[in-house]
């Protein structure tokens, strides 16, 4: 049985009494989803799946980008559309109140995210020109992410490290292994 709600429980087995909360920055509904007794929080699970599906359609346009194109060229074309959506995204989650005071709030991770995300973008674009595979480029890049990921989260943030994690980095590096041999 599915069952929505507009409120947000988190994911508890049944029985237990479940903890409300109310985050939504763009705006969004907020839905539990109940099936079979669970309740599966949707402002949890929708960011991963724009994240796999942006990230799918992402992938498939790098690899898209003409070889010939200057590949700052394609990133000045791919930022001003960019900055156009997230400008309206704006307006559209301020909810016609657009509190331009947001803009005040940047700081130093603003303007570096823009330099990395253009390093990241530029990475991608020039492995595909290099000879990268679709079913290879992103899965080498985001396992060797995801384990640098867990020593960054250790050291910077003091998330803990443990044993499942670091078998976890060795059966990821494994695995890399065989999908490049």
């Amino acid at each position: 049985m599915i069952q929505a709600t507009s409120d947000i429980l988190l994911l508890l087995p049944p029985g237990r009494n479940a903890f409300r909360h109310s985050v939504s920055s763009l705006g969004l509904r907020r839905w539990t989803i109940k099936l079979k007794g669970v309740s599966i929080v949707f402002s949890y699970i929708w960011p991963i799946l724009l994240i796999v599906t942006a990230n799918t359609v992402y992938q498939i346009c790098a690899k898209g980008i003409p070889q010939a194109m200057n590949t700052y060229a394609s990133m000045t074309v791919t930022y001003a559309v960019a900055s156009v959506f997230s400008f309206v995204m704006f307006l559209v989650s301020s909810k016609g109140h657009p509190s331009f005071k947001d803009f005040a709030l940047t700081n130093w991770a603003t303007i570096i995210l823009g330099i990395v995300i253009t390093g990241l973008e530029v990475g991608f674009i020039c492995a595909y020109k290099a000879g990268w595979k679709v079913n290879t480029l992103a899965l080498v890049a985001n396992t060797l992410l995801a384990a640098v990921l867990i020593f960054v989260g250790f050291f910077l943030y003091k998330e803990q490290l443990s044993i499942s994690k670091i078998a976890g980095i060795v059966i990821c590096l494994a695995g890399l292994y065989f999908i490049n041999k």
